[in-house]
């Protein structure tokens, strides 16, 4: 696809409030509900103020999380990049930066409820009921020689919070090409921006792409009265136009994959439909260990867990959003699996604990 084509389209996406984010989308949400646009703000991602790495000399200081450390070496977590042990893989979440939105998340979360009870919901977690902050935590899986990566972030078109996917590899000491596996939870923009830089060449050249196949035949034949979701027709032409440069882009390239792909070792692909049509979340399991890399089954650390069964509006389909929300929800409580969460503040972790009429998201402990 022509480089200008896939820049216009991306930027079309973020800008204008069209992607399927709890930030970008939101923000157009609120404009439609309340008349004017939030504005992004820096990266509060990054996390600074990170203690110096434990086999660092007496004296060194950590680096600025934004420059790139040289090839082959690692920061401490809180550099960009937050990094846990799930048996013998290794889980980093690679913050792509945040965002935040003004005004009530009503009704952009619980049209099918009350502000009421989205205000209880933001109570409950000591959270204003005005103005909201939002996340953008890519996944990547070191599993035997492979490097898996699920998700790209917003690229240079989510505004000056986001687009730090790249940098923040580069603190890992990640190229992109040593990345092996890129998996798309599913086709919003602000998953997939950062596929190609500002020559349009794909900046993840080495790697083999995947998505569920009922994502990618979703969105080949998709038109504004597939998606349900209560949001302008506007929006909705922009998810479409975005997700069809993506597969246009990837022709040829782009392989169908399930629960029964081989991506590498102990690590399976799980079907969550709803937010789209073909949303999937990767599971990392290795010995008595495991940990569910979830994408977008949650968007909001407390509306999302706190009532898991109120709509969310740029959900394709919000009722089964919510349907799959609640079932998959109740499995991970209950099967006390550790979650890795794209939109939960960063760096992401966390178990998902019963909580009333839904759940309470409990922060994994911090390890530098």
């Amino acid at each position: 696809m022509d480089r200008d084509v896939m820049a216009n389209v991306s930027r079309r996406a973020m800008v204008g409030g069209l992607v399927g984010s709890a930030a970008t989308l939101a923000l157009g949400g609120q404009a439609l509900a309340n008349g004017a646009l939030a504005r992004a703000r820096v990266d509060k991602a990054s996390g600074g103020g990170a203690k110096p790495h434990p086999d660092a000399k007496p004296g060194a200081t950590k680096p600025a999380a934004t420059k790139p450390a040289a090839t082959g070496t690692t920061l401490p977590n809180g550099s960009g990049f937050y990094r846990v042990m799930v048996g013998n893989a290794e889980v980093v979440c690679i913050a792509d930066g945040s965002g935040e939105m003004a005004g009530s998340p009503f009704p952009m979360w619980g049209a099918n409820g009350t502000k009421a009870e989205v205000d209880a919901a933001l109570d409950a977690e000591f959270l204003p009921r005005e103005g909201s902050s939002f996340y953008f935590n890519c996944a990547l899986v070191r599993s035997g020689t492979d490097v898996v990566l699920m998700d790209l972030g917003n690229g240079t078109g989510g505004g000056p919070g986001a687009g730090k996917l790249l940098p923040h590899l580069a603190n890992l000491g990640v190229k992109p090409s040593d990345v092996t596996c890129v998996v798309f939870s599913h086709l919003h923009p602000d998953h997939f921006g950062g596929l190609t830089d500002d020559n349009g060449e794909l900046v993840f050249d080495k790697a083999r792409y995947f998505i569920s196949r009922d994502e990618s035949d979703f969105w080949s034949r998709a038109g504004v009265a597939d998606i349900k979701g209560q949001i302008p027709d506007e929006f909705k032409k922009g998810m479409v136009a975005g997700a069809a440069g993506v597969l246009a882009k990837l022709k040829g390239k782009l392989e169908m994959a399930d629960a029964t792909t081989k991506l590498s070792e102990g690590l399976r692909l799980v079907s969550a439909p709803g937010h789209t049509a073909g949303h999937q979340m990767l599971m990392v399991e290795s010995g008595a260990k495991r940990l569910a890399v979830v994408a977008d089954l949650v968007h909001h650390v407390a509306i999302s867990l706190r009532r898991p069964d109120l709509h969310i509006q740029f959900d394709a389909d919000p009722a089964a959003g919510a349907a799959t929300r609640q079932r998959v929800l109740a499995q991970l409580a209950s099967d006390k699996t550790e979650v890795l969460a794209y939109h939960m503040p960063f760096p992401g972790f966390g178990h998902v604990r019963p909580e009333g009429k839904g759940y309470q998201w409990v922060p994994s402990l911090w390890q530098w």
